[in-house]
């Protein structure tokens, strides 16, 4: 198993189905230190999803209700090879694993407040691209390119999967998809090199052929012809539901 890269630099691997140990094994030490303060533990990210390339690091969401409660365990997570490096990002903090002395990371550990904004991002960006491998395949496509652009900048290629860049139509990116998927990333628009035109994205109000209802009795699973069409209900939780059967989106 491929595990771990040098801080700052862009690998996209084939999926690994040991990643998903390695995550397991982790979930497992994580758990059995912070006990109940941690209220749900999951593996998420790139790695969290078979149908894609990712880089060889695992992403763990630990969601909690006291970030203070979970920073008086950095002693037995250390231990663990578990080390706390602070906020990364607002409205959460992170940890990581590997050699620290080479500067590897094999791990990113981010505990957020569960069934947050951040919580809910995470879960619901990785069953999206689970449940749609035509969606999920599009998302590889925008990080392979980011990748040959930015293979030894990180920052760069995390930031470009924010702002995601449209070359002279050579990239077809279904925009609703990218607005369902994350409807807060900018598509920069570029001919002859230069930015054209910058569209920012929000979570479409319409899906078709997206989301596929599951649901038995409705008009779609008898009608193979017939468009699957989920409508946005909720724009705050990003909820869908089917236009014939009310159905919401899983």
């Amino acid at each position: 198993m491929s595990l771990g890269l040098k801080r700052g630099i862009v690998q996209l691997e084939p999926h690994d189905k040991q990643w998903d140990e390695a995550a397991i094994q982790t979930i497992k030490i994580l758990k059995s230190i912070l006990g109940d303060d941690a209220i749900d533990i999951q593996h998420i990210g790139s790695t969290a999803i078979p149908a894609i390339k990712a880089k060889p690091i695992i992403d763990i969401a630990v969601g909690v209700t006291d970030f203070e409660k979970i920073m008086s365990y950095n002693e037995q997570l250390q231990k663990e090879g578990i080390f706390y490096r602070g906020s990364d990002v607002e409205n959460q903090i992170l940890y990581v694993m590997g050699d620290m002395e080479k500067d590897i990371r094999t791990h990113h550990i981010h505990v957020v407040k569960w069934n947050g904004t951040e919580w809910r991002n995470y879960i619901h960006f990785r069953d999206c691209l689970n449940a749609n491998e035509n969606m999920a395949l599009q998302y590889q496509r925008v990080k392979e390119e980011l990748e040959s652009k930015y293979a030894d900048n990180r920052g760069l290629y995390t930031k470009g999967k924010k702002d995601i860049i449209k070359i002279d139509a050579d990239i077809d990116i279904d925009l609703d998809v990218i607005g369902y998927v994350d409807p807060s990333v900018t598509v920069n628009v570029i001919r002859n090199g230069e930015i054209v035109e910058k569209k920012k994205i929000s979570a479409p109000e319409k899906l078709t052929n997206v989301l596929f209802c599951k649901n038995p009795r409705c008009i779609t699973s008898t009608e193979a012809d017939l468009d699957h069409v989920f409508r946005l209900t909720d724009p705050e939780t990003k909820t869908y539901r089917c236009i014939y059967c009310d159905t919401k989106q899983n």
